[in-house]
């Protein structure tokens, strides 16, 4: 019962509020980003509104993404909440797709100062933009409130069509007021030196319209997902549940050598438990107590940074949630009648509210609160009522046999070490780097004919490697420097720009939108020609120029890092990739894929558009990886 107080917690309406605000958010940070994209020149303020918008929608769809998790348990089988979970389920993923979309534009529109066309265009363009931010806004909003009571009526299913009708009009405005602007601003006598122009001048401008288009063709695909889920209820996939049964043998978790370090240890500890358990030691311990081993087996976990700081978190939370159960015990419990047993059972109901309520709503403090429930409340409970007497012996026999298990858990720790979480973040960020590069090489190949996305692995491994990051900087030291750990954010921060840019260029560059598509014709034209080769040829130099540079997360003595003295390591190839990127510009804009006359259907069909997707995602990510250059090189 407590767990509903100070407000109850049922993960389905956590769950069904943050998607509420999900729905105005995000329009509201496309709206944001236009607003300030139509000014004439770029301003810091609005950058940090963009910032602040950005970390807030992506705060709650992280939030979400859990509560949705979670509410599997209080399902209890009912088909409507299932139902409304995986609504939720697409919506997040609608979420995601978009917020990857939002920050590519982001880092490659708000990058350089703004020329006059872009003064010209924008102003054109504002009041579609609006429009439309108004009109998805309408749409998703119309979706989410029809789809959490379980299912769709024929006149909420009418309101949806109506809704889509009105954005897919919306849409088609502003895709013919941006091409008849732009072929009214940027007038030429040949279409390949139009083509030209529209990439140099007006390459910002056209990022923002293809992934302003794509926000609203996700949010028409989702509530056609809607209305098609309500004809078919397996139409959309369900949310990914529990694991099964079989998952207890899954090979890649079994054959894990850090996973089969920690069952080791694990067994050690509580078999070590048993046998000290079993034996007793004089009056420290009693023959035949299985304290130990109980202890030891819930103290378990696959922490890999400072033991230590766990380890202390462990004793506060059994001390003092002991003492805590024994003093209300002692004090409440004198007295069997109606009023003395009401006192402990309130007492009882506000202790576990306050430590439960650390334990859901606390980061830091979570492990200890539920520490101090289990402790307390059973503390409490224990022994009959009409005694002021403390069980200072059983407090005393609680602790120490805590001491000893977190002991023997420390013991074999040392003795079998799973590996050092520096070492282990520095291999993630390596990795992440090498994944970078295999992308990059396979996008630009022309003998590669699909476009396999690696948004989702790179993702997993910066996230592994900024996790351990953190542990790393709670892992005694002993010996070795200080762990780097404002290098090493930094270095993420810039990894997970790289990682926004390759999505919104992976989406763009396969038919469908899809993970496994064929590369689109614009992608195709573009690796034909000499000079993506050669931009390629130094995107690849540039990934394998920091490489080396990650190693300074594990140079952990005093002195110059070795590899400052390379002179690759200093080299920032921003001269070469600028005569690069103009040379395929004016090839590409030769070839017969960019020379159609009709306008197209959404500007995220648009070759110019598409094209200049592929160069500013290409340009915004070697800019990342010079951040990423300079953060380590001031790190030294």
């Amino acid at each position: 019962m407590v767990t509903f107080f100070p407000y109850p917690r049922w993960a389905q309406y956590k769950a069904r509020d943050t998607a509420k605000e999900l729905v105005h958010q995000l329009p509201l940070l496309w709206s944001t980003l236009q607003e300030q994209f139509s000014e004439p020149e770029p301003s810091n303020f609005g950058k940090d509104q963009i910032h602040r918008r950005l970390e807030r929608l992506a705060r709650l769809a992280t939030t979400m993404e859990g509560h949705i998790a979670h509410s599997w348990y209080e399902c209890f089988g009912r088909e409507s909440w299932h139902h409304t979970r995986r609504i939720l389920n697409a919506l997040e993923k609608l979420i995601h797709q978009s917020y990857d979309r939002i920050y590519s534009t982001f880092s490659i529109a708000f990058t350089e100062e703004w020329g006059q066309l872009h003064n010209e265009l924008m102003p054109r363009l504002q009041p579609h933009l609006e429009a439309t931010c108004r009109e998805v806004e309408v749409l998703l909003t119309v979706c989410i409130h029809t789809a959490f009571d379980g299912k769709l009526s024929e006149v909420e299913a009418i309101a949806i069509e109506k809704a889509c009708a009105v954005v897919r009009q919306q849409e088609a405005e502003l895709t013919a007021a941006f091409d008849q602007a732009r072929r009214e601003l940027v007038q030429e006598r040949s279409q390949h030196r139009r083509a030209e122009r529209c990439l140099a001048e007006l390459m910002p401008e056209h990022v923002f319209g293809l992934n302003f288009s794509s926000f609203a063709r996700l949010s028409l695909g989702f509530a056609e997902d809607l209305l098609q889920q309500r004809s078919n209820p397996h139409h959309l996939p369900r949310v990914s549940e529990r694991p099964a049964f079989s998952s207890l043998w899954d090979k890649s978790v079994l054959l894990d050598p850090m996973h089969r370090n920690w069952a080791l240890r694990a067994a050690l500890a509580i078999f070590s438990g048993f046998a000290i358990g079993f034996h007793g030691y004089g009056d420290l311990f009693s023959s035949y107590n299985a304290g130990i081993a109980c202890t030891a087996s819930v103290l378990l976990s696959k922490f890999v940074g400072s033991a230590m700081v766990k380890n202390l978190g462990r004793i506060q939370g059994v001390v003092l949630g002991t003492v805590v159960g024994q003093l209300v015990h002692a004090t409440l419990g004198a007295s069997c009648d109606t009023l003395g047993l009401a006192a402990v059972a309130l007492c009882l109901f506000l202790y576990g509210v306050l430590t439960l309520f650390t334990y859901y709503n606390s980061t830091q403090y979570s492990y200890i609160g539920c520490l101090l429930a289990a402790n307390g409340c059973g503390t409490m409970l224990l022994g009959g009522c009409g005694s002021r007497s403390l069980d200072k012996e059983g407090s005393y026999d609680t602790i120490s046999g805590t001491v000893v298990a977190i002991a023997l858990i420390v013991v074999y720790d040392v003795l079998l070490p799973p590996g050092r979480a520096s070492n282990i973040a520095h291999g993630g960020m390596r990795d992440s780097v090498r994944l970078l590069g295999s992308a990059l090489e396979q996008h630009f190949d022309k003998s590669v004919e699909h476009v396999r996305f690696h948004k989702g692995e790179l993702h997993d491994k910066i996230a592994s490697a900024e996790g351990m990051g953190k542990e790393a900087f709670q892992e005694p030291r002993y010996w070795r420097t200080a762990w780097k750990d404002t290098v090493f954010s930094a270095a993420v921060a810039t990894m997970y720009r790289v990682r926004y840019s390759l999505a919104a260029m992976e989406y763009a560059m396969a038919k469908g939108f899809v993970d496994g598509g064929a590369k689109n014709d614009v992608l195709c034209a573009i690796a034909e020609t000499p000079a993506c080769q050669r931009l390629a040829g130094l995107v690849q130099q540039k990934v394998q120029a920091i490489a080396p540079l990650v190693d300074i997360f594990v140079h952990e003595v005093e002195g110059r890092f070795p590899g400052f003295s390379s002179r690759e390591a200093k080299h920032e190839y921003k001269v070469e990739m600028d005569a690069a990127s103009r040379a395929l510009m004016a090839e590409i804009a030769k070839h017969p894929v960019l020379a159609r006359e009709a306008g197209p259907a959404s500007l995220e069909e648009d070759p110019v558009c598409q094209v200049s997707m592929v160069f500013g995602s290409v340009l915004s990510m070697m800019a990342s990886l010079r951040e990423f250059q300079h953060a380590i090189l001031r790190g030294d």
